[in-house]
């Protein structure tokens, strides 16, 4: 019996033996078809890459392109900015010394007619008002005038228009 269970041994490992050669064999493929899934993969993300390092290679440039064209713009807009700055204080500059001028013109020509007021006789500076009165009442009167006549003038319009 020592000889038949051994024979079973002897088959029993060499089956067991032929098993795991058959799962190494089973897993060797299943290795070689994921290294060559993991190579083909390895390649379509190469090309990938590349096409995507392209795309951003172009939009790079474009962003270079318009950042260039922008700064120029900018430096445009920043010199006419400048330009209008200083054209604003220039003149600004001239506005206040015309100021000044017009206002030394005013004090020098109050003087003239304070000085020439004074040369007045008193009995002229005293008819001065009572003739500024009668101006004034005679160009009331003349206002007062050409309002009634304007109103005669469109009362006779609407008794036409009434009529008609």
């Amino acid at each position: 019996m020592s000889d038949t269970w051994a024979a079973v041994l002897a088959i029993s490992i060499a089956i067991q033996t032929v098993v795991q050669v058959g799962v190494l064999v089973g897993l060797l493929l299943a290795v070689r078809r994921l290294v060559a899934t993991a190579a083909e993969t390895q390649q379509r993300l190469n090309v990938l890459a590349t096409d995507v390092q392209s795309k951003v290679n172009l939009v790079m440039g474009d962003v270079r392109d318009v950042t260039g064209k922008v700064s120029a713009v900018v430096g445009t807009v920043r010199d006419g900015v400048q330009r209008v700055e200083d054209t604003i204080k220039s003149t600004g500059q001239r506005v206040a010394d015309a100021g000044n001028r017009v206002e030394q013109t005013i004090r020098t020509a109050g003087h003239r007619v304070a000085g020439a007021v004074d040369q007045v006789p008193r009995p002229v500076k005293q008819g001065v008002p009572a003739a500024l009165a009668v101006l004034t009442a005679y160009r009331t009167f003349r206002q007062v005038q050409k309002r009634m006549r304007d109103k005669q003038a469109r009362d006779a319009g609407n008794e036409m228009y009434a009529a008609s």
